[in-house]
């Protein structure tokens, strides 16, 4: 993936304008923004607009947009396949493990949305809000080796320099140890299809195809008295502790 045909400078703003065709058509957030504004005219409620970058978290059930999971889950196999303490190359190219980006933690995106919903008077009439984990944007390269360090890998940087034919597959890796993650789901009781339903082609947009700065602008958010933050690698971490709990993912 490509840095998109607009014209952008991030870091992103909530002012800047929408995307043109034919990128529009394709959005469905414009037509759902668009419905609600219509319905909201004169009436006694209002409602805004929180635009979340990737969200990290946890669900029960499968999420066709899970990053943490999609984590959890390469780690955790790599873990079995390759062993404890062994090396796990970022699956990207040298331009994505450079992008600058700003994941956005569930818990600090349900905090804003409740915190909005208190000030009407001051977050409603359709307005829009970034949130994010923290005014400063993060990268694949700062926060890759922490979430390896938590499964007992050391991440590395891309092998060969991360040149675009010689990133990883990542999916093929998956397929080729489909049954080194059914011993895993059978020796420790673990919910079982959740490495077959995930959805890895958005794990592979978000670690291969993401190349690109794209890191968001906080300062509304701020300015209405919002300043929560979490450090995004602690994000992810805290995830995996509920997938543990959940049996999506081993014990350590």
């Amino acid at each position: 993936m490509s840095e998109p045909d607009v014209d952008y400078n991030p870091p992103l703003r909530e002012t800047l304008p929408r995307l043109p065709q034919p990128y529009a058509d394709k959005i469905f957030y414009y037509s759902q923004y668009d419905s609600l504004s219509r319905l909201s005219e004169g009436a006694a409620w209002s409602f805004i607009e929180v635009r979340p970058d990737v969200i990290v978290g946890y669900v029960p059930n499968d999420n066709a947009m899970d990053a943490a999971r999609g984590v959890a889950l390469y780690l955790s196999l790599w873990r079995q396949v390759n062993g404890l303490g062994s090396e796990v190359p970022f699956p990207g190219t040298k331009k994505s493990w450079k992008a600058l980006h700003t994941d956005t933690n569930q818990d600090i995106l349900a905090r804003f949305e409740i915190f909005a919903s208190l000030k009407p008077e001051t977050c409603g009439k359709g307005e829009a809000y970034n949130i994010a984990d923290a005014s400063a944007p993060t990268t694949w390269e700062t926060k890759w080796p922490k979430l390896c360090e938590f499964f007992g890998l050391r991440g590395t940087g891309p092998e060969d320099g991360g040149n675009e034919e010689r990133v990883r597959k990542i999916q093929e890796f998956v397929q080729a140890h489909k049954s080194d993650w059914a011993c895993i789901v059978k020796e420790k009781g673990l919910k079982i299809n959740a490495m077959e339903s995930y959805r890895w082609d958005f794990f592979e947009a978000i670690l291969v195809g993401c190349d690109f700065n794209r890191e968001y602008d906080l300062s509304k958010a701020r300015k209405v008295g919002f300043n929560e933050e979490i450090d995004t690698a602690k994000g992810y971490i805290l995830a995996f502790g509920r997938l543990r709990e959940a049996k999506i993912i081993p014990p350590a």
